[in-house]
């Protein structure tokens, strides 16, 4: 049997050129649909990761320009930072801190309460309750020696009352808070 010939050289010369346009589009839709739009959409995703890349090269050029700055900063501030250790050496360290800052001011201190260590990701957070008695004068001076202390106390409570009518020395409380930083991969509770 005899396999039936293409049929083109039968055709007219206006039909020749209608297939063959119709053959140019459907290979141009082909070639399109293949090379071209791929092509296109990743030298699209190229672009716009090279604009993201760009961006964040200059963000990170302008955080490295700042680094003397910082490191002049942390230097400046290195004494106020202080790594946290076990909770019950930080507590000793800011009541002997608290002692000495009452006997620069004149005060006397009462009773000295530990509160719990409050423990959050990136630091440590010591509360104590403090009682004193002293003079207006020795007690606003002890208020500033602890909210000038290197041991970055934050007061969150105070009161003072007079111990009697009549008399001069007050009496007074607060509640102190203090933070020290956990080292880097050191877990709540862990001293270094």
């Amino acid at each position: 049997m005899k396999k039936p010939a293409l049929a083109l050289p039968k055709l007219a010369a206006r039909e020749r050129m209608f297939a063959a346009i119709g053959v140019l589009m459907v290979a141009l839709v082909v070639l399109d649909r293949l090379l071209v739009a791929p092509w296109w959409r990743h030298t699209q995703q190229v672009a716009q990761d090279i604009r993201e890349l760009r961006h964040e090269l200059a963000t990170h050029e302008r955080l490295l320009s700042r680094q003397t700055d910082v490191g002049a900063k942390i230097d400046a501030y290195r004494d106020y930072l202080r790594i946290a250790r076990s909770p019950e050496v930080e507590m000793g360290e800011l009541i002997r801190e608290l002692e000495l800052l009452a006997a620069q001011s004149g005060v006397t201190l009462g009773t000295v309460s530990p509160l719990p260590t409050t423990q959050n990701a990136p630091y440590q957070e010591h509360a104590v309750d403090v009682q004193y008695q002293g003079t207006l004068e020795q007690a606003v001076r002890f208020l500033y020696l602890i909210e000038s202390s290197k041991k970055l106390f934050e007061v969150q409570r105070a009161t003072m009352s007079l111990e009697k009518r009549g008399q001069e020395r007050l009496q007074g409380s607060l509640r102190l808070t203090s933070v020290a930083i956990l080292a880097v991969g050191q877990p709540a509770g862990v001293s270094p």
